[in-house]
């Protein structure tokens, strides 16, 4: 597990927006907390119309969770409470992840990485590689090793 207090949290601040770099880079902001494979996570608070753009390379795996607010990405509308999912590809066009806000108070979450070319386990809200992994982490869960998050919306 990882853990980084709020304070360790790199921000880019914009004009109408702020972005959060939790793991990865957004531009040439990194975060200071490692994890073993190369994917960026980001929070991302946006007034109505502020735009961001984030440079994510088209071989990843992306998704753009609304939290709050509708916005568009990469010109697509998205509701609240969903997710944009931009799948792998060859188009180099894919690379930058366009963001606008259309609500007053935009909250959304940017993901992606490579692709990890493993099988892919699940267990309820657990998810793995392997049964070994799985009866790991539900072992953890039912000894209270995971911590607990307090809900937040």
């Amino acid at each position: 597990a990882h853990h980084a207090s709020p304070r360790e949290i790199a921000v880019v601040p914009y004009e109408r927006a702020r972005v959060r770099v939790v793991t990865g880079a957004h531009g040439a902001t990194r975060s200071a907390l490692e994890v073993p494979t190369e994917v960026t996570l980001l929070d991302v608070a946006m007034a109505a119309r502020a735009k961001v753009t984030h440079d994510a390379p088209a071989s990843h795996n992306a998704l753009v969770w609304v939290r709050r607010g509708a916005a568009r990405v990469n010109g697509q509308l998205v509701q609240a409470h969903s997710i944009a999912r931009l799948a792998p590809t060859d188009d180099r066009a894919r690379e930058r992840i366009e963001l606008e806000a259309i609500d007053p108070r935009g909250e959304l979450v940017v993901m992606h990485g490579a692709p990890l070319g493993q099988p892919i386990l699940a267990h309820g809200p657990f998810v793995g590689s392997t049964p070994e992994e799985l009866r790991g982490y539900v072992e953890r869960y039912q000894r209270g090793a995971m911590g607990s998050l307090a809900p937040s919306f």
